[in-house]
């Protein structure tokens, strides 16, 4: 899967998506002249359908493929660097645990801590208007456009530039809650550490400031159970009611502004139902053994983990802007080379965008 062949095949699909049609029926050999690939047969077909599925959803019919769904985010590209990952990965983590004593920490907080990006990334995931604003400014000064003179196209311009922000943040997230998981499971299944997913219950909003634990407790099986039956309920009732476009949960991560009103009725539910605040996954990690590493290990991992991400999050093939954002994102999020009070001032100086 990380061969430099499986990695072209994924860009020449990216490149050619758009000759694709829903509802359309192709032969696999015409997928792959669309696609301008190889026709193979046997393990390397195997291959070519993995990579499919990253970019769109089929049903067989006979010898055909019915395209249902061809995906506005496609999922992340395959990396050469798995064993990387989790060996830096390790160092970061198992340096957290002391023997004997749980940590309970957020997926995005345990990436932070691993080095994948920065706190500006979670910042901004849930502030992607003010990003947005940044970057349409941007977009004014590159294409010399007057807001006051042409409103309906500035309209246009931030309409295509949020699509950007949540391309990447939906490519993003995928990316490093994929690795961080799988590598949680390596160290698992190596006795290195134990873990499992587990639900965080706030009844205040003072538990943000205040760890004291009257504030918050760790859902039990029955809280378990509450909030699945929750989470199920809720969304069935927005999709009845035409509130909610996507037909399964897991196609709300995709898009954020449905996301945001799902999770804004449940928090409301939660609250209704049964007085809580706020419920929160977290992932519970224990060790049997205190391992430590030095100072300087611990930067290396965590710059190692910094560098991978960089080169992941800046690679955007679909166009030129689309590039550029995606690197001034990177810049910001997870190399830190960029703070956002100096983005506009930096696109005016030339740089980080030039021609």
């Amino acid at each position: 899967m990380g061969t430099r062949k499986h990695i072209d095949k994924y860009a020449a699909v990216q490149n050619n998506i758009s000759s694709l049609q829903v509802g359309e029926k192709y032969n696999y050999k015409t997928l792959c002249s669309i696609f301008n690939i190889p026709y193979q047969s046997g393990t390397q077909k195997e291959n070519t359908l993995e990579i499919f599925k990253l970019f769109f959803s089929w049903e067989k019919d006979k010898t055909k493929y019915v395209i249902k769904e061809i995906y506005d985010n496609p999922m992340p590209q395959p990396l050469t660097h798995k064993s990387d990952y989790t060996k830096h990965i390790e160092v970061s983590v198992l340096s957290m645990l002391t023997a004997g004593d749980p940590l309970y920490i957020t997926p995005t907080d345990l990436a932070i801590e691993c080095g994948f990006m920065n706190n500006y990334y979670k910042s901004f995931s849930y502030n992607r208007n003010a990003l947005t604003n940044n970057l349409t400014k941007i977009t004014r000064v590159i294409y010399k456009m007057n807001s006051l003179e042409n409103i309906e196209h500035d309209i246009k311009t931030y309409v295509q530039v949020r699509k950007v922000v949540d391309a990447f943040f939906n490519q993003f997230y995928s990316y490093y809650s994929t690795y961080l998981k799988n590598s949680l499971i390596s160290m698992s299944n190596r006795h290195q550490i134990s873990f499992s997913e587990e639900y965080l219950i706030a009844f205040d909003e003072k538990w943000l400031n205040d760890n004291d634990e009257k504030y918050t407790k760790i859902a039990s099986d029955e809280d378990k159970k509450k909030i699945k039956a929750a989470e199920d309920m809720v969304f069935q009732q927005m999709v009845s009611e035409g509130v909610l476009k996507a037909r399964t949960r897991n196609a709300l991560f995709k898009n954020f502004r449905e996301w945001e009103k799902y999770y804004a009725r449940l928090r409301s539910y939660y609250s209704e139902q049964y007085e809580w605040y706020k419920v929160q996954r977290q992932y519970k990690i224990e060790t049997q053994n205190t391992i430590t590493y030095s100072k300087e290990e611990r930067r290396v991992a965590k710059e190692e983990i910094r560098n991978l991400s960089f080169e992941f999050a800046r690679q955007y093939k679909n166009n030129v802007l689309w590039n550029k954002y995606f690197d001034l994102m990177a810049q910001i999020m997870i190399s830190g080379t960029i703070i956002p009070e100096q983005i506009f001032d930096t696109i005016l100086n030339e740089k980080v965008i030039d021609n």
